[in-house]
């Protein structure tokens, strides 16, 4: 995997703990990093207070999540509700 995929990768995972962290309250979370054909599926979860997604005030984070993701060409969804908590999967092949 080339070094730019790496970063975003990387700076994708860090915000999306960073978020977990700052905002859900939760109790635990799951990080798992797995190989699934030829995609890498990188998931962060949490069973915090969770959100509804389009009514959320957008900060830098999820907006420079999404950039990220775009630019290296992966796929990002973003699953939340309220007292559900939240879960965050990238699915980058490679």
């Amino acid at each position: 995997m080339d070094i730019e995929k790496r970063r975003n990768l990387y700076l994708i995972f860090k915000e999306a703990l960073n978020n977990a962290i700052k905002y859900s309250r939760c109790k635990s979370m799951q990080v798992g990093l797995e190989v699934v054909e030829n995609d890498l599926v990188l998931r962060i979860a949490d069973d915090g207070i969770g959100f509804v997604p389009d009514l959320v005030e957008r900060g830098n984070g999820l907006d420079n999540m999404l950039k990220r993701a775009m630019q290296i060409d992966a796929q990002l969804d973003l699953n939340a509700a309220p007292g559900k908590g939240t879960e965050v999967l990238v699915r980058l092949r490679f």
